[in-house]
């Protein structure tokens, strides 16, 4: 969850590669932290709760800000938040965002 975004981001970014925040955030986590949220979800039932609001609410959020005119730049920037990469990284840990 590293707050700091590198000179080459943002110049791509500002160049109109506006997914480079979103694949970062993809890769927040390593293989180990995942597993040990994935279990934490599977086994504590309040966590499995608060992760399921969390990612439900913010995809509704998302999918609401996606429908407007100016929602896709605004998606990106909602993604490349904190929250926008604790969600990348809880979806990614119980394999919400896997096919």
């Amino acid at each position: 969850m590293d707050a700091d975004v590198s000179d080459t981001a943002w110049s791509a970014y500002l160049k109109g590669d506006r997914g480079v925040f979103t694949r970062r955030a993809v890769k927040l986590l390593e293989p180990a932290e995942s597993k040990a949220i994935s279990r934490l979800f599977q086994d504590e039932v309040g966590f499995r709760e608060h992760v399921s609001r969390y990612i439900h609410d913010f995809e509704a959020m998302l999918r609401q800000l996606l429908s407007t005119r100016d929602g896709h730049a605004l998606g990106v920037t909602l993604l490349s938040s904190d929250m926008g990469k604790l969600y990348v990284a809880l979806a990614q840990a119980i394999e919400r965002l896997r096919n």
